[in-house]
């Protein structure tokens, strides 16, 4: 917890972002440490409201080891209808983090991802009971009556 009740996000450094050439390699980047546990596959999935198409369907896929908050991911993004009524979908990976407290709650879990490819925006989430609800820049919830909700899928 930062000044003032606040919250307080702390970053490790990087010198240099790995070249992902193939996805599906992401786990390998984990670094494991003795008692870390398994590897941990978790994904969600959700379709966001956007400002100019139907949706975005987000397929977010999280590797961490269990005893671990911090690992990767791997978001696939897919654009309703964005090009001439034609689907556009991306992917791109990066870093995940897991954060104690939000702008709204000092004990909230939120989950951080940071791209690697410094294009996307760093994208936060409350996770709770399973879900993942999208916070904003500010790391509070969307005041929206609209639905910006990822469900664990099994």
């Amino acid at each position: 917890m930062g000044k003032f009740g606040q919250y307080q996000v702390d970053y490790y450094r990087v010198d240099k972002n790995p070249d992902i050439q193939d996805m599906n390699d992401l786990p390998n980047l984990l670094q494991k440490f003795e008692g870390c546990g398994e590897l941990q596959t978790r994904v969600f999935e959700g379709t966001l409201p956007a400002a100019s198409n139907p949706g975005i369907v987000y397929n977010i896929t999280l590797y961490n080891y269990k005893n671990s908050g911090d690992g990767i991911f791997k978001a696939k993004l897919t654009y309703l209808e964005a090009e001439q009524g034609k689907d556009i979908a991306f992917e791109f990976g990066g870093r995940q983090f897991t954060l104690k407290g939000s702008a709204e709650d000092k004990n909230a879990t939120v989950l951080q991802f940071i791209p690697f490819n410094n294009q996307e925006e760093t994208m936060n989430f409350l996770y709770q009971d399973n879900k993942l609800i999208m916070l904003d820049k500010d790391m509070k919830r969307i005041q929206s009556k609209l639905n910006y909700t990822l469900t664990k899928k099994e």
